[in-house]
């Protein structure tokens, strides 16, 4: 069955206008029609890491805010903690770090609240049964919202090669132990031959998993290692990899099957907004100001989360007429993630495409 998928091509980045097209595509798509009256609301996006500027701006976020107390919804923003050390691995960081990015609290009309808790730990358990899991460790706070609406910033992603809903619930709505066991298999090694020993990875590794060998080459300790890929993109000499071949797949299906986790919770009472703007190579997990690669193209809404990143894909790649995702990882077939989740059930691949 071919699902609906709504799109809102964009003129420009005025954020008056942005807001305009995004009420038109929220009515549009019918997302305010599966807010209950004084149910809790959980907007679910990124804050971006320090020193990136690719998050989704909080004056489009408050448009949502607005809409969602326009139909009597009670919203909040919600968000996890991140594996890593930084500042967002705790919730006190993590908070302060939202409202230095913009999100201030009494600005957007909404609180934010860290769905795992204070160092990520909340969490209930869900049973699925699927291929990797039997039991998901899913964020407390997902347990108890009346109803999700997903914000997504669609980018390319250096484990999974591309990055949308499914990877915004899948891995975002993951307690820390959830994380954990989907990056399990995400292990880098260094090329000794090509490492010379300069140290960069070492200072930069969230949990001091590197070290300099005998040899003054670098070390992954693999017992400390939580495989979020960072030393990959960090090194300047290409002397640390990935095996994406078997890696990658496994790790997109392992995040698809918490994503279909986050469905079957919340049936009929999710709804997904994916937005083609300052659209990047990496996510905004990355702690770099990065820089647009194509020119903001518009916002995406639906109900199937497999429809509309499948949509998302589809509509970048014809507008630069090319798979621009495989041209920034040719080791990575995103395409997992999307077939995965239609096998399981979270969504349909086929869409119709509803330009608004």
């Amino acid at each position: 069955m071919k699902n609906k998928v709504y799109l809102k091509r964009i003129a420009n980045k005025n954020s008056k206008e942005l807001n305009i097209d995004l009420r038109r595509i929220f009515i549009a798509s019918g997302i305010n029609k599966i807010i209950q009256k004084d149910g809790f609301v959980g907007i679910k996006l990124t804050f971006g890491e320090e020193q990136n500027k690719g998050y989704i701006n909080p004056v489009i976020v408050k448009e949502v805010i607005d809409l969602v107390k326009k139909v009597k919804g009670k919203p909040f923003i919600v968000e996890t903690n991140t594996l890593y050390r930084g500042n967002r691995s705790n919730a006190v960081d993590h908070l302060n770090l939202a409202i230095r990015h913009g999100f201030n609290p009494q600005d957007l009309g909404a609180p934010l609240i860290i769905g795992d808790g204070l160092l990520g730990y909340d969490q209930f358990e869900l049973e699925v049964n699927l291929k990797y899991f039997k039991k998901l460790k899913l964020a407390s706070v997902l347990k108890d919202a009346d109803c999700v609406i997903a914000l997504s910033h669609v980018t390319g992603h250096i484990l999974t090669g591309f990055a949308g809903v499914l990877k915004n619930i899948g891995m975002g709505l993951a307690s820390r132990a959830g994380k954990l066991n989907q990056h399990s298999n995400v292990l880098p090694v260094v090329k000794p031959k090509k490492c010379n020993g300069c140290t960069i990875c070492v200072k930069k590794c969230p949990v001091n998993a590197i070290v300099i060998n005998s040899e003054n080459k670098a070390f992954i300790l693999k017992d400390l290692c939580i495989g979020c890929g960072d030393c990959t993109v960090l090194c300047r000499f290409d002397a640390i990899e990935i095996s994406w071949s078997s890696t990658s797949q496994e790790m997109q299906e392992k995040m698809v099957e918490y994503a279909s986790g986050v469905l079957r919770n919340k049936q009929g009472r999710f709804g997904c907004i994916n937005f083609i703007i300052h659209f990047t190579k990496e996510c905004d997990c990355m702690s770099t100001d990065t820089t647009s690669i194509i020119n903001d193209i518009g916002i995406l809404a639906s109900f199937d989360p497999v429809a509309i990143d499948k949509a998302s894909v589809d509509v970048i790649n014809n507008t630069v007429g090319k798979d621009i995702f495989k041209e920034f990882f040719p080791n990575i077939d995103y395409s997992v993630q999307l077939k995965y989740a239609e096998e399981i059930g979270v969504g349909s691949t086929k869409y119709d495409l509803i330009e608004v």
